[in-house]
């Protein structure tokens, strides 16, 4: 019997200390990515930044242009309006207002054409990085790659943006 108590506990022992490797064999490697810093600092996303702006800078100076004929307009019709006729009067204002009009409807246009192009290039600036993160993540062996919108706490040892921008610049120089 006593025999019988040191072979069922030796067993046990033996049973654990073989189990305790096979927990232990695969460790979860988690990466973490910050799409705003790959925005900044990537070429892809630099350029993107650029092409924004430059649209931006453009749609804003045609509204202004447009604005400043109107001003201009309304100054005119301001200096000569004690010398117009009743329906020259009024046929001139019907412009001024048409001419506002149009103004506020190009503004709309262009905010409606403008955010449709910034979200077009975004869009394709996440798909680039989208396939590199995956690219990463087999080669890595990561488990699991996320972005850190929703993270409250991770080490730095975890952020993997440098490398994904490090990537990115190099197959945006190898397509460009």
């Amino acid at each position: 019997m006593a025999k019988l108590k040191i072979i069922g506990i030796t067993s046990f022992l033996i049973l654990f200390a073989f189990m305790g490797p096979l927990y232990a064999a695969s460790v979860a490697k988690i990466g973490l990515i910050n799409f705003q810093r790959i925005l900044k600092e990537s070429s892809a996303g630099k350029s993107a930044q650029a092409e924004i702006t430059e649209k931006g800078k453009k749609m804003k100076g045609d509204l202004e242009k447009k604005g400043a004929d109107i001003k201009a307009k309304k100054e005119k019709f301001d200096r000569d309006v004690l010398v117009m006729s009743r329906e020259k009067k009024e046929e001139k204002e019907r412009e001024l207002r048409h001419m506002i009009t149009d103004l506020k409807s190009d503004e709309k246009k262009y905010m409606e054409d403008f955010k449709r192009y910034e979200v077009r290039l975004l869009n394709r600036i996440k798909k680039d990085v989208l396939q590199i993160v995956k690219n990463i993540g087999k080669k890595g062996n990561y488990l699991l790659i996320i972005e850190d919108a929703g993270v409250l706490y991770a080490p730095d040892s975890v952020d993997i943006t440098s490398n994904i921008i490090k990537s990115y610049n190099a197959e945006y120089a190898k397509n460009k």
